[in-house]
């Protein structure tokens, strides 16, 4: 039997269930944001995989041992610092796009609506070609000819 939209009573006790408020948009929008970031980074792969944070490589000619943070010639495998490296650009072209979305915004200055144009245009940019750079170290001579 209830008596109010959140109160119960059940043999003699009255239990009152917690009113819950609205998240604001701020908080949705970071807990989307966290959740495509790691998603983007391939944190499910990494963690059914469990692969090194960094691979190693011989360099022939003095025999020492250097870092590799790609994986070469692998599209379907990752080294976990790549995945973060590749998810952080792509989180940042997303928010590149945000800001322009916010240039557009009427109720802000003049100045902030070039400033928030400037930033979009140049993370989206620095994204955009960071992300080609990567694959084109993950796949060598790919639309070369090779």
């Amino acid at each position: 039997m209830t008596s109010g939209p959140f109160t119960f009573r059940l043999i003699g006790f009255r239990l009152q269930a917690p009113r819950l408020s609205r998240p604001s948009s701020t908080l949705m929008f970071n807990l989307i944001l966290v959740a495509y970031f790691l998603i983007s980074s391939g944190l499910v792969y990494d963690i059914i995989a469990e692969p090194p944070s960094m691979g190693t490589h011989q360099d022939p000619a003095t025999g020492h041992v250097k870092s590799v943070p790609f994986m070469p010639n692998r599209i379907n495998g990752q080294y976990i610092i790549e995945g973060l490296s590749a998810g952080f650009l792509f989180t940042l072209g997303g928010f590149g796009v945000i800001m322009l979305d916010w240039a557009n915004d009427k109720s802000i200055s003049k100045r902030n609506r070039y400033l928030f144009t400037l930033s979009g245009v140049i993370s989206f940019v620095a994204s955009y070609s960071l992300c080609i750079v990567f694959f084109k170290i993950k796949v060598p001579g790919y639309l070369k000819g090779e």
